[in-house]
């Protein structure tokens, strides 16, 4: 399915893509090749539970990872729909392409962008394979997969699924943390509000060590580099529920002006107050909340 172009800037983000790619030819770079995309569907998601039913949530890890995250299911053990759903965990460009770091040196921001697109392009293809099973759809991203929904629904507007819960990302991130992820530099928020560089290799955070490390830091930048307020200002988000936590020092939380955004396009915010990074996981009043918002 082609993205949706009734954005400027994605059709410029087009041109400036193609032109790196005649660029690259011509002064004998290889070409940059998009990861492929399995024609099985069935390739592209991982089910992790064996309920039969009529909803399934599919769900975008955090991260990015080279690696699913084995801990996906057991994440939502305060959510009751868990026993109740088919559940299951979406590939992402590096999940599915483990070779990507080998050529990272040579990528550009257009390069990382393409690759990031590979994984809004696995993920529509996903929900419409449920979707023509006459399926209730519900999509869930956490971190970085937060930050993937706001790029999938940028491209591909809300239609295709019936809802989508975002927890934990943003919608335009500093653009500080933008640049330090392109470039190999952690940030975090140690206010939950300013971004701060990572003070050394004892941090969590640490700054990458390996070539797969980096070229998942900078698949980051490249997924929160464009402003989704900006990108999103046309769609009607009443399908999206955002939540996030008052003092996640990893993103940050979400701005007044991020909130303000999200509702006056009719979307569902849930603060967790005192939350952090992972609070609608641990809490479960905070899972209760959000379950009840799903089923509204």
């Amino acid at each position: 399915m082609p993205i949706r172009q009734h954005h400027p800037r994605l059709a410029l983000f087009s041109l400036l893509l193609a032109g790196v790619l005649v660029g690259g030819c011509s002064q004998g770079v290889v070409q940059y090749q998009a990861t492929p995309i399995p024609a099985d569907v069935t390739e592209l998601f991982r089910t992790l539970n064996s309920v039969e039913s009529d909803t399934v949530w599919i769900f975008e890890q955090g991260g990015p990872f080279h690696e699913f995250d084995p801990s996906a299911y057991d994440s939502f053990v305060h959510y009751p729909a868990r026993e109740e759903v088919q559940f299951v965990q979406v590939h992402q460009t590096l999940t599915l392409n483990h070779d990507l770091a080998k050529r990272e040196s040579e990528w550009q921001l257009a390069d990382l962008q393409a690759e990031v697109d590979v994984s809004v392009e696995i993920l529509d293809r996903t929900i419409k394979h449920f979707k023509a099973q006459d399926k209730r759809v519900v999509v869930v991203g956490h971190s970085y997969g937060a930050f993937l929904l706001a790029r999938y629904l940028a491209l591909r507007g809300p239609e295709a699924a019936d809802r989508y819960l975002l927890m934990a990302g943003r919608l335009d991130m500093q653009e500080e943390v933008v640049r330090g992820f392109l470039t190999g530099t952690a940030y975090y928020f140690p206010d939950a509000v300013t971004p701060t560089e990572v003070p050394g290799q004892d941090h969590p955070l640490f700054p990458p060590k390996t070539a797969r490390e980096l070229m998942e830091m900078r698949i980051a930048g490249a997924t929160g580099h464009d402003r989704y307020t900006e990108l999103l200002r046309g769609e009607d988000l009443q399908r999206v529920i955002y939540v996030y936590g008052t003092n996640d020092l990893n993103v940050g939380r979400l701005t007044d002006a991020e909130v303000a955004f999200l509702r006056s396009r009719g979307s569902t915010v849930i603060p967790i107050q005192d939350g952090d990074h992972t609070s609608m996981f641990e809490d479960p009043d905070a899972a209760r909340t959000i379950s009840d918002a799903l089923n509204e």
